[in-house]
């Protein structure tokens, strides 16, 4: 049986989960990720390429949303256990 992971390692193997399996560095580098900025890349892409291209842009842009949450909801934890030493 295996032990369970703790939060900060699950949050660690999701990282460099999201962040190896993703080709379009531009998108996940940047905490400027923007449900806007999204759609738009979406029709640019399915104006390029169709349905094809269309559903590889949504896979990058749904890992991109996801390590923008992952940051985010790491620096919550990080500032409530910052929080709860003083």
């Amino acid at each position: 049986m295996r032990a369970a992971l703790s939060g900060t390692e699950l949050t660690e193997r999701i990282d460099d989960s999201v962040a190896n399996s993703v080709g379009n560095s531009d998108i996940i580098n940047s905490n400027r990720w923007t449900l806007v900025a999204a759609q738009q890349r979406l029709a640019q892409a399915y104006e390029e390429g169709g349905v094809s291209r269309w559903s590889e842009q949504l896979a990058q842009e749904a890992e991109a949303e996801a390590r923008v949450e992952l940051a985010r909801r790491t620096a919550a934890v990080q500032e409530f256990q910052h929080d709860a030493k003083k």
